[in-house]
């Protein structure tokens, strides 16, 4: 159990709020969005995860589980990223095994408005095989989960300096949070052709959802007041969440997580499209365009929407009484028990088992890149997020060198989630038909982390990626030789 505890002067009304914050990050701590993906054409997983256009030099590519491990699935990724601040910038150790909260720097940090993003992906099944030098058609099933939490810096402000300091005691604000999850299962059809003498080619990848969770904030519109003369929160809400999959079973661990029942048999189901085009300007530059994850799922099953009995309706919260926990650190069950109790009480919320839709965040990759001889290349790639009605954008610089055919490297620069200074790496070894690949867009978040309970993340860095995986390659096709 983690316990968290934070100065005495920091210990304010509401401070423990912060809690609930840090621990939604440690549940996004694993993504999968890797930028250094898009350079590596001849890799099977830039044609299923950065553009369907794309396509592998080999006539059959199949990914299996590896020969050597950790890996435990034919391709497996994970990253996470915050605008805000690095998990080594607020967490400290403390005494008797208790984990400190830097609330100043953590205050120092925040912005405006502040994103925490993150997915995980294990690749299943990956196959592909080339008709002929303009048909190529590919095969993949993989398990993805992703979630992304914007919130404001007023409310990381409430939480953690209390509702009785300055610039919120007698003033109103309106704090903003949004949280989006989900977890399934993509089963998914690609094809890719060549026309004009192979210097266009399109690409499409249809795709057969099946959805084991969701969250979603549809609506969280506060407006708070903190009264000078008791320090009690005044205002009104307007809330709607949905979730899916959340209650009976994966909160209390009961889940086969590996079941096909639980994979393939939940019963929410949903669909999606993904289509590329590159165009080959001349010998040295080629230009390519994608959209991915266009796509819906419709939840049916285990489905719980919480929305405000009465939007805007005025309340009043006196927040948590903390007295019984200040000479001791607080579990985190205590405080989310505690404080979910209290709000409730006061955010009076219906409940509904309705059926519901939601939309995958649409994906837009651009992308030049430019040969400089047979084994150097140099590659631009733009990427943006589509998500909360705003565009993300990252932009990655990479480049490449094959000293030998059987082996690829390539180093970038990223800038990601607002956050510079991402340098990321990519290995390739392929000793004959067999190919182990690694790739990581900031490998220092990779690399050098600590540990929290016993499980290492990423803590130095603010945006951490990582993939690898294994591939089985047959045939070379004539146009790459």
């Amino acid at each position: 159990m983690m316990n968290f505890a934070t100065e005495s002067e920091t210990k304010r009304p509401l401070t423990v709020g912060h809690i609930l914050l840090l621990l939604l990050f440690s549940c996004a701590a694993n993504a999968q969005s890797i930028l250094l993906l898009g350079p590596q054409r001849g890799l099977i997983q830039s044609h299923l995860h950065v553009n369907p256009a794309f396509t592998p030099q080999e006539q059959f590519t199949l990914s299996i589980p590896p020969l050597l491990p950790p890996f435990p699935s034919p391709g497996f990724g994970f990253s996470v990223s915050s605008n805000a601040f690095a998990l080594s910038d607020v967490i400290k150790p403390g005494a008797n095994g208790q984990t400190l909260i830097d609330t100043k720097t953590w205050l120092d940090n925040v912005r405006p408005m502040n994103t925490l993003s993150a997915a995980v992906q294990a690749d299943l099944l990956s196959a592909g095989f080339r008709l002929n030098d303009r048909h190529f058609f590919s095969l993949n099933i993989s398990n993805r989960a992703k979630i992304n939490w914007d919130y404001s810096g007023d409310m990381i402000e409430l939480l953690l300096k209390g509702n009785g300091s300055e610039g919120i005691l007698g003033e109103e604000i309106s704090p903003y949070i949004h949280l989006q999850g989900v977890h399934y299962t993509d089963i998914g059809l690609g094809y890719s052709t060549a026309l004009n003498d192979g210097r266009l080619k399109a690409g499409m990848r249809l795709r057969y959802l099946i959805g084991q969770e969701h969250v979603q904030t549809r609506k969280s519109e506060f407006n708070l007041f903190t009264d000078a003369a008791d320090f009690a929160i005044k205002g009104d809400a307007d809330i709607r969440i949905q979730t899916a999959g959340l209650h009976n079973g994966i909160l209390q661990g009961d889940r086969e997580l590996l079941s096909s029942a639980y994979l393939f048999g939940t019963g929410n189901r949903g669909g999606g499209i993904d289509a590329g085009v590159t165009y080959r300007i001349n010998d040295k530059l080629e230009l390519a365009a994608a959209v991915r994850d266009l796509g819906f799922i419709r939840w049916k099953n285990d489905v719980r929407t919480y929305s405000s009995k009465e939007p805007g309706a005025s309340v009043e919260f006196q927040g948590i009484d903390l007295i019984d926990y200040s000479d001791e650190p607080i579990t985190v069950e205590e405080v989310f028990d505690q404080l979910t109790d209290s709000l409730l009480a006061r955010f009076e919320l219906s409940e509904d088992n309705k059926a519901y839709t939601s939309m995958l965040n649409v994906k837009s990759t651009f992308s030049l890149a430019y040969s400089i001889n047979e084994k150097q290349s140099a590659c631009l790639i733009i990427n943006n997020t589509h998500y909360d009605r705003r565009i993300h954008p990252d932009i990655s610089i990479s480049y490449s060198y094959a000293p030998k055919e059987w082996l690829k490297t390539s180093v970038a620069w990223s800038y990601i989630d607002r956050t510079a200074g991402n340098i990321g790496i990519f290995l390739a070894v392929q000793p004959g038909v067999f190919q182990w690949y690694l790739c990581s867009d900031n490998v220092l978040g990779v690399f050098f982390y600590d540990r929290y309970e016993g499980i290492p993340a990423p803590a130095y860095a603010r945006h951490a990626s990582l993939r690898a995986g294994f591939n089985l390659t047959l045939g070379k096709s004539s146009s790459a030789q």
